[in-house]
């Protein structure tokens, strides 16, 4: 990603400056300051708590629910998507309080009071005892979804056009750490008393509550990154830092960036078309998140795989895992060759064969057979170290809204109108992705793969979007 100059004005009309350091407000940072690394290490340690809570229960939630709920294996889907999206409606309902908070209380404090409250949030999660307590608990989980923003506040804080991407490379390094880690610890400490009868059998209260474990485990290695924000991490905020005229080198008055609306900001040059992107990569993402823990429990004779909740939780880490590897090691060198737009097009074109590898992949167990039972495997070795690789298009879409920022000043509030649109999306995107994975399941449409082949479609639909975006 090529550096912003700060000298860029924002397209729009002429309105009051600003007064105070708002939320993931760069302005005036040195280009020449060196990115403090020890600081984004804990600020990627702290990403990684919510990562870790968020996904550790997507392994075992299609049985929870079945647990829970009593239900016939088909209709599991209905009813997990609505699980999973209660975070995600509780974030967009706090978000801006918690950026009121940030602003208000310093950014130190408000991560510290967000990770503590997502702590409580799995612990309380496996004492659920029916559907309607796990949606009820996922939703005031979902009310400490600050960190993530206030994160992204302090990383821009302490970066500079010339390390900025370094440091949001760390970040989302450490979003998929997180989304490898989870679903591990959460897929091997569900059902103790099951998965380890030499250890747990007997144990009443793992018997009752199969899923505590699992809960209290990570609500604990939540408390770990509250401990350490609260003890090493530096504040970020300088309430003295007001927003004053600039020098250039012959002394000429430079005016500081006006403000705009946030409806200017949006229709500026470049902006709709990164933004739909952005949108698009996340409903792509929330539609396969949702759909493959559900698509790995399912049976084969209804479509799915038939995987039990180790093998998801191996499965879901490996592929984990392998986006890491793919965003440390190949994006940047890809991003540099292709350019960004480059990337996002080859990812574009490779998420339609990756989700059709899953129907594949059932095809091929279906069949049975010693050949089948061998191409199955090579399939999945496939989707599990090639197939991550379209996921770099998370990392791209963040450099193509990043670049279509008039104004480096302006970019904490485009990032926040992009959580906005991101957390709006998960609202109904998983339940929307689970009950058409279910009604195909149940009623058989185009074999049971009904939620793959929206997938497909949804894909191409990228593919055909990049066509507005510029080079960069």
């Amino acid at each position: 990603m090529g550096d912003r100059s700060s000298s860029r004005s924002p397209r729009g009309e002429n309105e009051d400056l600003l007064e105070t350091t708002p939320l993931l407000d760069n302005a005036g940072t040195q280009d020449s300051k060196p990115l403090p690394k020890g600081q984004i290490y804990l600020l990627c340690y702290a990403r990684q708590m919510e990562m870790i809570a968020f996904y550790s229960v997507f392994p075992y939630l299609p049985q929870m629910i079945q647990f829970n709920g009593r239900l016939p294996e088909a209709e599991v889907g209905f009813y997990a998507g609505l699980v999973e999206s209660a975070t995600c409606m509780a974030e967009v309902l706090v978000l801006g309080l918690w950026c009121h908070l940030a602003d208000r209380i310093g950014r130190k404090p408000a991560l510290v009071y967000s990770i503590i409250g997502m702590a409580f949030g799995p612990s309380l999660f496996g004492l659920s005892k029916n559907i309607t307590q796990m949606v009820l608990i996922r939703f005031v989980s979902g009310l400490f979804s600050g960190a993530g923003l206030i994160i992204r506040t302090m990383i821009g804080e302490h970066a500079t056009s010339k390390t900025e991407a370094e440091a949001y490379a760390w970040f989302s390094m450490s979003d998929f750490i997180g989304t490898f880690i989870g679903p591990i610890l959460g897929g091997s400490l569900a059902d103790p008393a099951g998965q380890y009868p030499v250890l747990f059998s007997g144990i009443d209260f793992f018997e009752k509550y199969p899923y505590a474990l699992p809960g209290l485990v990570i609500g604990g290695i939540n408390i770990t990154g509250a401990i350490m924000s609260a003890l090493f991490l530096e504040e970020t905020l300088d309430r003295n830092t007001t927003r004053k005229e600039t020098l250039d080198q012959h002394h000429a008055p430079i005016p500081a960036p006006q403000q705009i609306t946030s409806w200017q900001l949006i229709k500026s040059p470049g902006m709709p078309a990164a933004l739909s992107v952005y949108g698009q990569v996340i409903l792509l993402t929330s539609f396969y998140i949702s759909t493959l823990s559900v698509a790995l429990f399912t049976p084969v004779d209804l479509g799915g795989i038939g995987y039990t909740t180790p093998q998801i939780s191996i499965y879901m880490g490996a592929q984990a895992a392998s986006q890491a590897l793919w965003l440390v090691i190949a994006f940047p060198r890809l991003q540099r060759r292709m350019g960004t737009r480059g990337v996002l097009r080859v990812c574009s074109l490779g998420l339609p064969l990756f989700f059709s590898s899953f129907i594949l992949m059932n095809v091929l167990l279906r069949a049975g057979g010693a050949a089948c039972t061998v191409c199955f495997w090579a399939l999945t070795l496939l989707s599990t170290l090639v197939g991550p690789a379209v996921f770099m298009s998370f990392a791209g879409m963040q450099l193509l809204v990043n670049n279509a920022t008039p104004d480096p000043s302006l970019l904490g509030r485009v990032m926040v109108i992009a959580l906005m649109l991101s957390a709006g999306i998960r609202v109904g995107a998983p339940s929307i992705a689970t009950v058409v994975y279910a009604v195909g399941v149940r009623g058989q449409i185009l074999g049971g793969y009904l939620g793959w082949v929206v997938s497909i479609v949804l894909s191409i639909g990228l593919f055909v979007n990049m066509k507005w975006v510029p080079d960069l």
